[in-house]
């Protein structure tokens, strides 16, 4: 597929998980969507992702993800985030504060045939436990 056809898979996805439309998401994903974090692999299909997210969803309803950087290079992408998430449903054990929750995230996609097939994560889980207080994180002076 083209460039243009990956990138327009990105923004919509994008404008879809704003939305909190997970079906227009899964809409922009492969069947056999997966998602590598950190070198593991933890989601392996569309509906598996489907039924993670609906779970983020309610520990973080109307969270937000603004697009910084969007590059596409043949069946490649990459996104620059910046999320806020609030945080208003338990979520790990941690009843909800009330708080909004920022943090960035970088992503590696792949395409396939003009859908999503391959998320290499990047989201800074420091960053977002620390703020709901399950770790401790001080930075350096």
């Amino acid at each position: 597929m083209s460039e243009e056809t990956n990138r327009e898979a990105l923004r919509r996805y994008y404008e879809a998980a704003n939305a909190g439309d997970v079906d227009a998401m899964l809409e922009n994903l492969a069947p056999d969507y997966r998602v590598i974090d950190r070198g593991q692999q933890v989601i392996s299909s569309a509906e598996e992702y489907k039924a993670g997210f609906q779970a983020y969803a309610n520990s973080f309803p109307g969270a937000r993800f603004e697009v910084k950087h969007l590059f596409v290079e043949g069946d490649w992408g990459a996104v620059r985030l910046n999320c806020a998430f609030p945080h208003r449903g338990p979520f790990q054990g941690v009843p909800p504060t009330g708080k909004i929750i920022e943090f960035t995230s970088n992503c590696l996609y792949e395409f396939e045939n003009g859908k999503i097939s391959v998320c290499y994560g990047g989201d800074d889980y420091v960053s977002m436990l620390s703020q709901l207080g399950l770790i401790e994180f001080k930075q350096s002076a």
